[in-house]
């Protein structure tokens, strides 16, 4: 296996993975997205701004984007923030005020991308921990999260 497979670089850019994620969120019902530029979600994000039946607005940070989420759900929208793991940290403050007190739900699709001399299994690990501390540690539910290849089965 090389490096490039180890760190996930031929799923970054996969459309049939795109696809899958594009069918997935309308199927969930997902109708507005916010999104902040992700090398990994390149496809999924063209995906999701051609598409007519979802809103996308193009965030500069992460918690303005969940941000944005939360006031999409107050108007009515059923809101997903697309955005790298690293976004967590910038967007606690947004997830424990707004979407904790003031009962604004949103779906989350994160990215979880090797850094340098590590694999896509290990950071999605570390990725899921992370995730985990900060939904817990401020009283959210408890997030899951799973690789696209070894996602649950549809029936």
């Amino acid at each position: 296996m090389t490096l490039e497979d180890l760190r996930g670089g031929r799923v970054r850019h996969n459309v049939k993975n795109a696809e899958i994620l594009h069918h997935a969120l309308k199927d969930a019902g997902i109708n507005f997205v916010a999104m902040v530029p992700d090398s990994y979600f390149r496809e999924v994000n063209r995906l999701l701004q051609e598409d007519r039946d979802i809103k996308s607005v193009t965030a500069t940070r992460e918690d303005e984007g969940m941000a944005i989420c939360a006031g999409a759900y107050m108007g009515g929208k059923n809101p997903c923030m697309v955005m790298e793991a690293s976004g967590y940290g910038s967007g606690a403050g947004v997830l424990a005020r707004i979407c904790q007190i003031h009962h604004t739900p949103f779906l989350i699709l994160s990215s979880h991308v090797a850094g340098l001399g590590g694999t896509q299994h290990e950071l999605f690990t570390l990725g899921d921990r992370d995730a985990n501390l900060y939904a817990t540690g401020i009283g959210l539910c408890q997030p899951s999260g799973f690789r696209l290849g070894d996602r649950p089965s549809q029936a």
